[in-house]
């Protein structure tokens, strides 16, 4: 997808009431569609595990990582911490948070990663606007991981 075309699609899907378009409107057009982190925690690590062409703990382990666009859940995040991660960062400027959901995701991965959800939850931080307020996770990342093509990165220092 060029560049324009997501941005229009991310700022409507801001701005403008699309809950009130016709479901499989919603579900087609690029932008408005669930993020794949919202419907399955793992499914956007299992995405970073595939395309990523070194093995996980060679990323992952001991990295503080962050990740551009999560959508309504921390899933992915809890994801990466619960495979090594020191930290996650979860920076979505466009979606709020869906606690309910958020929460079972929680419960979900500590479950199946044999994790404790308070341990995990505390390593996990979620930020909306750039210039984060103080207490919010401001050091820096060593991986950075979207699912956009054009800004995947990690500091070649560590």
């Amino acid at each position: 997808m060029n560049t324009c075309l997501y941005f229009s699609a991310r700022v409507a899907r801001r701005f403008l009431p699309l809950a009130s378009l016709p479901k499989p409107w919603r579900e087609k057009l690029p932008g408005l569609r669930p993020n794949l982190g919202e419907l399955r925690q793992d499914g956007i690590w299992h995405i970073y595990r595939k395309n990523v062409p070194v093995p996980p703990d060679q990323w992952v382990e001991g990295r503080s990582v962050l990740e551009i666009g999560t959508g309504r859940t921390n899933g992915s995040c809890y994801m990466l911490v619960a495979h090594g991660a020191r930290h996650a960062v979860s920076f979505e400027p466009f979606r709020p948070l869906d606690s309910g959901r958020d929460a079972k995701q929680l419960a979900d991965v500590s479950t199946a990663c044999k994790w404790d959800e308070t341990a995990l939850s505390a390593r996990v931080s979620r930020v909306t606007t750039i210039g984060a307020p103080p207490g919010a996770a401001t050091a820096s990342a060593s991986v950075c991981l979207s699912r956009c093509p054009r800004i995947y990165f990690a500091d070649a220092g560590t």
